[in-house]
C-alpha cells in the first residue's frame, strides 16, 4: 500500500514538473478556490430548497387542518340547525295544521309572530346560506323556509337519496 502510494505521488510530481507555470496556477485556483466554492454553494442551496420545502409542507397541512375544521364546522351547524327545526313546535304544528284556505294560513303565520321567526335559524349561523323545510301539508303557502312537499320535490334526487 505504501510502495503504490509513493509510486502515485511520484507520477503526480513528474506530471506537476513538465507542465508550466500557468497550469500549476491553474490546477491550485480550481482545486483550491473554485471547488470549495461551488460545494459550499451546492450544500448550501440544498439546504435552503430543504427547508423551504419542509416549511411549504408545514404551512400546507396548517391550511389543510384549518380547512378541515371549518368544514366540520359548517357541517356542525348544519345538524344543530336541522336538529332544531325538527324539534321546533311550531314547525310540527304547523305541519299538522289544515287550513281552510290561504287567508288563514297566512293569518296563523302573522297572529303567532312566525313571519321573521324562522329567519333566527339562518342569523345564528353564518356558514348557512339558506334553510328550506319542505312539510307534507298542502294546505300552507310556500315561502320563507316553510315550502309544500310536491310530487316533483318527492321525484328530485335530494328527496329520494334521504
Amino acid at each position: 500500500m505504501n510502495g503504490l502510494r509513493n509510486k502515485l505521488k511520484k507520477k503526480i510530481l513528474i506530471y506537476l514538473n513538465n507542465r508550466s507555470l500557468m497550469v500549476k496556477f491553474t490546477i491550485i485556483c480550481v482545486c483550491c478556490i473554485l471547488l470549495p466554492i461551488i460545494v459550499s454553494c451546492t450544500v448550501l442551496s440544498y439546504s435552503l430548497n430543504k427547508n423551504l420545502y419542509n416549511r411549504e409542507m408545514d404551512n400546507l397541512n396548517f391550511v389543510v387542518k384549518n380547512a378541515m375544521s371549518e368544514a366540520k364546522n359548517i357541517f356542525d351547524d348544519a345538524v344543530a340547525v336541522g336538529n332544531v327545526i325538527a324539534y321546533d313546535q311550531a314547525v310540527i304544528e304547523i305541519g299538522n295544521m289544515r287550513f281552510d284556505s290561504e287567508l288563514d294560513y297566512y293569518e296563523y303565520m302573522m297572529n303567532n309572530n312566525l313571519k321573521d321567526y324562522y329567519g333566527t335559524y339562518i342569523v345564528q349561523k353564518p356558514g348557512i346560506d339558506g334553510v328550506k323545510v319542505y312539510l307534507n301539508n298542502n294546505t300552507i303557502l310556500s315561502g320563507g323556509i316553510l315550502w309544500k312537499l310536491t310530487d316533483a320535490e318527492k321525484e328530485s334526487g335530494w328527496y329520494k337519496t334521504i
